[in-house]
């Protein structure tokens, strides 16, 4: 990461989700509802790796009881201070998380989410995070990820938050995936852990109409409505976790 996360304020994006206009609001509710939407049947744990300051863990709470534990990780001690915070039922935790390569004991999860993540990463990084993921993942788990769709209104919208928004990505997206290449860019990255179930995206019309039409644009989510064209601002990936070839005879 070349960009200092210190720089934004504890629970900034858990305000912006509480707080701020309902377009803003909106664009962080529809981003966990789709998550959400992408999670298999049966799932009891969890994993959230760049929880932040807790939103999504906040809205699972308020629109979930089938989880039994789920743990937050975040690089930022001030955002996972925050989240701890937010007073969520004990079945919820966070932990500081200093780099992938941390040697930190956790059960194995049914689904692990990065929303928002990887954009912020560097290859390296970004190979360590599957491998970290991979291990703390179960055989048939989910790991679902969240990122802009440079393939799409998101590059303009991004020169719009730079130049008018309290806070700039122009320094803090380097890693770019669009809805026509990111299957190919992902399989270098994930050789023969993972196979990639799903591509999707959203975003594309909803947010736009959120600030007046908020109750009726939470109603069409439901319905899968901004998914169905491929040109939404977000995409959304979901990979599971296969078991790694077993070696044999003939490998030697």
């Amino acid at each position: 990461m070349n960009f200092d996360y210190s720089k934004i304020p504890a629970g900034y994006y858990d305000k912006v989700y509480l707080e701020s206009s309902n377009l803003r609001k909106f664009w962080h509710y529809q981003k966990f509802f789709y998550t959400k939407k992408l999670f298999p049947e049966n799932y009891k744990k969890i994993m959230d790796i760049g929880c932040g300051p807790g939103s999504f863990f906040r809205f699972l709470n308020e629109n979930n009881t089938q989880i039994e534990s789920a743990i937050g990780l975040d690089i930022s001690k001030e955002q996972i201070n925050y989240a701890k915070s937010i007073m969520l039922p004990d079945n919820y935790e966070f932990e500081v998380l200093e780099s992938f390569n941390d040697s930190i004991e956790f059960c194995q999860y049914d689904v692990i989410t990065s929303l928002e993540l990887i954009e912020h990463l560097k290859i390296i990084e970004i190979e360590n995070l599957f491998n970290f993921t991979y291990s703390k993942l179960k055989v048939g788990g989910s790991f679902i990820i969240s990122t802009p769709n440079y393939l799409s209104l998101w590059p303009l919208v991004e020169i719009l938050l730079n130049k008018f928004s309290d806070l700039s990505y122009e320094d803090q997206h380097i890693y770019k995936l669009n809805r026509l290449n990111c299957h190919n860019k992902l399989k270098v990255i994930i050789k023969d852990k993972f196979v990639i179930e799903n591509v999707s995206t959203s975003h594309f019309i909803l947010p736009w109409f959120s600030h007046f039409f908020n109750k009726n644009c939470r109603n069409l989510l439901k319905t899968r409505f901004d998914n169905f064209i491929p040109l939404g601002c977000l995409l959304f990936i979901k990979l599971k976790k296969i078991p790694l070839p077993q070696l044999t005879n003939n490998n030697f």
